[in-house]
């Protein structure tokens, strides 16, 4: 792969994520030998021009590419039903959806609009909020390239919910096809926590003040789960797979190629063994 050469105003944004990084993280953050996890995100965002990347983080697209790797059939099992897609927050279809549902973009991450009771949905605040989606270039102030070939859309999709609560969130980091580490994100719209699992579903402890309460095991099904990862990400030096175990069924949340955008706060021990996991596809690399 040929390094990406930079523009001025890219090279003015590189200093600020620098000094950003530092900041957070608490240690310089050396693009000419990235080691860690965190360093190699960033060398990432600012070199690897991978054309995949903008698939897989546009949201609608993302659904042709799982079509692409898993076959219609699978495909079929772990996509979230739509109920819509739509380029204009007016024409959202608020008659005809169900009572709970979820409404997001497609070109960022976070936006979502939890619909629990369609009767009384405030459809104009609905709207508006999705009208300054269409207006955000997502990813623009943290260098995230593979965001600006998306053309904005918004969607409505099945909410999912066990046992009353948003399902346990399973993000899945896979180096070189192969998964290493498990990081479930417990009620996320409730009282949230987290927990670290090896590949083979070992728990991980690490401090912190959100971390779960000991006990917690992976589902039955995260063998499975592995594999299903695996195969989306094989195209890829690292990608980060987000399911879901659903009533005892695999769905999938999304997928993405800039975690954290490089400043997730992960102890300094585990940022730079996940960083030894990940071989760049340029070993020349520079600032």
């Amino acid at each position: 792969m040929v390094r990406t050469r930079l523009s001025l105003l890219d090279k003015l944004s590189l200093v600020r994520e620098k000094r950003l990084f530092k900041r957070v993280m608490g240690y310089p953050c050396d693009l000419d030998n990235p080691r860690t996890y965190s360093e190699k995100i960033v060398w990432r965002k600012v070199f690897d021009r991978n054309p995949l990347f903008p698939v897989v983080q546009d949201k609608i697209r993302m659904r042709d590419y799982v079509r692409e790797m898993l076959g219609d059939k699978e495909a079929d099992e772990i996509l979230v039903p739509l109920y819509f897609v739509t380029d204009d927050p007016e024409k959202i279809p608020f008659d005809t959806l169900p009572d709970r549902y979820v409404i997001k973009a497609n070109h960022g991450s976070g936006w979502v609009i939890p619909v629990e009771d369609g009767r009384t949905v405030d459809r104009r605040d609905v709207v508006r909020r999705c009208r300054k989606w269409f207006g955000t270039v997502y990813g623009k102030k943290r260098m995230e390239w593979a965001y600006r070939f998306i053309n904005p859309l918004v969607y409505g999709e099945e909410y999912l919910l066990e046992n009353g609560k948003v399902p346990t969130d399973y993000k899945i980091l896979v180096f070189g096809g192969r998964v290493r580490l498990f990081y479930a994100y417990y009620d996320r719209f409730g009282e949230a926590s987290h927990a670290f699992f090896d590949e083979r579903g070992n728990r991980l402890y690490n401090t912190g003040k959100h971390e779960a309460k000991s006990g917690l095991e992976l589902p039955p099904n995260f063998g499975e789960m592995s594999a299903v990862a695996e195969r989306l990400a094989s195209p890829f030096d690292y990608l980060r797979v987000d399911l879901y175990s659903f009533h005892g069924s695999i769905r999938l949340g999304e997928m993405t190629v800039y975690p954290g955008s490089g400043t997730h706060p992960y102890p300094r021990h585990m940022d730079e063994l996940l960083g030894s996991y990940w071989k760049l596809p340029d070993p020349a690399c520079g600032s």
